[in-house]
């Protein structure tokens, strides 16, 4: 077991000690502006009434910062994954800090993706760019096996931003239908508390 198996397995152990088996992520940009901070705000609202812990990049800047922030005043748990090279940039404020390792050179920006990926139940998209494309990207092929085989896949909800950033124009991107149609909404939603709904719905929450 690497070092980073085994902070996984405890966290997901004292997890399970709090009665939270759900995972939600809110991935976006390391730039966003205050709307899309405010949308991301408003889904929380909605997603604080339920047992989850709230996953994100884990760095002190953009929608990730603000949804860390954010979910920590509510006493929510908040997971932040993100790769060795950032872990100078991390918040203070994650209950949980899984630093990700290379798996070949240097540490870069998106090692971390694969691990984002892998622990979630759901995703909330508002904004973003390239990293935000890598996550989903990764996201979305681990759901063509998934719904292949019948088991739950990662939910979807991208989030409008007005922005013309990914969440704003990802419809464009070759998704397979009989994928999309079961993992993801056919639009974007344009405001946050639509998006937990579905969130909460598709999950089981």
């Amino acid at each position: 077991m690497t070092a980073l198996e085994g902070k996984i397995s405890q966290m997901f152990n004292k997890l399970k000690s709090k009665k939270i088996s759900k995972i939600i992520a809110f991935s976006g940009g390391s730039e966003s502006g205050e709307h899309a901070n405010n949308l991301a705000r408003e889904s929380i609202d909605v997603l604080k009434d339920y047992h989850i812990a709230i996953l994100t990049g884990g760095t002190t800047w953009g929608l990730s910062n603000a949804v860390t922030e954010y979910a920590q005043a509510l006493s929510i748990p908040v997971i932040g994954v993100y790769p060795a090279r950032g872990k100078k940039y991390t918040s203070s404020h994650l209950d949980f800090a899984l630093e990700v390792p290379p798996k070949y050179g240097e540490s870069e920006w998106g090692d971390d993706s694969e691990v984002f990926a892998k622990l979630i139940h759901g995703v909330e998209i508002i904004g973003g760019g390239m990293g935000t494309m890598i996550e989903f990207a990764h996201i979305m092929k681990i759901n063509e096996t998934r719904i292949k085989y019948c088991t739950s896949p990662i939910y979807v909800a991208p989030v409008r931003t007005g922005d013309n950033t990914f969440s704003d124009v990802f419809h464009h991107l070759p998704i397979k239908p009989e994928i999309k149609i079961i993992c993801m909404p056919a639009l974007p939603f344009t405001d946050g508390k639509s998006a937990a709904n579905y969130i909460i719905e598709k999950v089981g929450l």
